[in-house]
């Protein structure tokens, strides 16, 4: 299987290796960044916090993407991305 696998493996490695020097430099930070994963189903969607995914819509079915803040009850950085029921 290795040697079948190996370039998938190489690459998913790199993959790893990057995501953990962005969490790491993510959480160095003072004060951190934050990954933000408060996504409540039923809830209305917050155009300032999230995109919409495939559909239209006003309310919270699913959490696709989570918002990136700049610290802890921060602005985003980056908008989340939620499925409108």
């Amino acid at each position: 299987m290795s040697t079948v696998f190996k370039n998938e493996k190489a690459a998913c490695q790199t993959y790893i290796d990057r995501s953990i020097e962005l969490c790491w430099l993510m959480s160095v930070q003072d004060p951190p960044v934050i990954i933000d994963f408060t996504a409540v189903r039923g809830t209305d969607i917050d155009d300032q916090k999230f995109r919409k995914f495939t559909k239209t819509g006003t309310k919270i079915d699913f959490l696709v993407w989570p918002v990136i803040r700049l610290h802890k009850n921060g602005p985003p950085l980056q908008k989340g991305v939620v499925q409108p029921i």
